[in-house]
């Protein structure tokens, strides 16, 4: 099936829809969910778990916004991504009422409490993840991810083609459908932080800290090599010791934790990538001068030695190339 034709598919309304279009046409109010889903995860307690939304075997779902439906403010223990393919939908995050138009790409991380309000003319499509699942990914910067923020990335093609395509993978559930679905998403995030990290906007709107927290986190990310407390507060205009705790209180991990885990995720890429590099080269490659400490926060990381994990890495390839 065509991207054109999925489209279509898509914009037609649902049997739940169509109720909801009748409701509103007889009473003039939005039809709650919960007239017709009763199986549907619950928030009268205003949180959506894990447990309840996705299948044992489920980590990554994607879902059409319905319209004409309401589904009253919540907060999720999963991050969720909002893609608008077509016209414009409103977001309601802690309070702040935003406008996402087609082509926004926009990130709700666990605790925000968000409303999604989609009209019948637009088409607004959600991904919804596993927050142990998405960490796990080891997205570059993905540090970003814990503020309400929109990518806006207009009329992009590699973004909405990406995003049809993993609805339309979920929807057909063909061989490697796993595999071509976590590979896919991994490159969208890469590519949004590639592409649009400079023009990020916070969904709270007005909240100029969360501006200055995406903008810190490109500083670290970009400077993970050289980058220290003092030069991050000097580069931004602030003490020191208020840096510090701005940076705890929005990520949950203090500025050295957010840095080491930078360190240590280009690390494993080099490692992961050529078995036989140099320990030297590794260090020198992500900021350590340290060689013992280096050895130290890898194991506590992954669990082993640098030593270890080449040679593991080397006997796969070794393994994948004798059969």
């Amino acid at each position: 099936m065509s991207h054109r034709e999925l489209i279509g598919r898509l914009n037609a309304l649902d049997p739940f829809e169509r109720k909801g279009r009748e409701h509103f046409h007889q009473t003039g109010e939005t039809l709650s969910y919960r007239s017709f889903l009763p199986a549907h995860a619950p928030v009268e307690s205003g949180v959506l778990r894990e447990a309840d939304y996705f299948r044992s075997d489920e980590h990554l779902v994607l879902e059409k916004t319905l319209r004409y439906v309401s589904i009253p403010p919540h907060s999720h223990e999963f991050i969720e991504f909002a893609y608008v393919v077509a016209g414009s939908c409103t977001q309601r995050v802690n309070g702040s009422l935003v406008t996402q138009e087609a082509g926004d790409f926009s990130v709700i991380p666990p605790g925000a409490v968000h409303e999604l309000i989609v009209p019948e003319e637009s088409l607004c499509l959600t991904m919804k993840m596993r927050r142990d699942e998405f960490f796990r990914l080891q997205i570059s910067n993905m540090a970003l991810f814990v503020v309400p923020m929109l990518f806006p990335c207009g009329e992009d093609p590699f973004v909405k083609h990406s995003v049809l395509t993993l609805y339309e993978q979920q929807e057909d559930r063909k061989p490697f459908q796993e595999e071509v679905m976590n590979h896919l998403f991994v490159a969208l995030m890469a590519y949004l932080m590639q592409n649009y990290r400079d023009s990020i906007r916070p969904l709270e709107a007005g909240n100029t800290l969360n501006v200055q927290m995406v903008q810190i986190h490109n500083y670290i990310f970009e400077n993970f090599q050289t980058v220290t407390l003092r030069s991050l507060a000097k580069a931004f205009h602030y003490n020191e010791a208020y840096l510090s705790h701005l940076i705890s209180k929005h990520t949950g991990k203090t500025f050295t934790e957010n840095l080491r885990a930078y360190r240590m995720a280009r690390a494993e890429q080099l490692l992961h990538a050529d078995p036989g590099v140099k320990l030297a080269a590794v260090c020198e490659a992500v900021g350590y001068h340290d060689t013992v400490q280096f050895i130290r926060d890898f194991k506590a990381q992954y669990g082993m030695t640098p030593a270890k994990y080449k040679r593991e890495k080397a006997q796969e390839k070794s393994s994948g190339n004798a059969s």
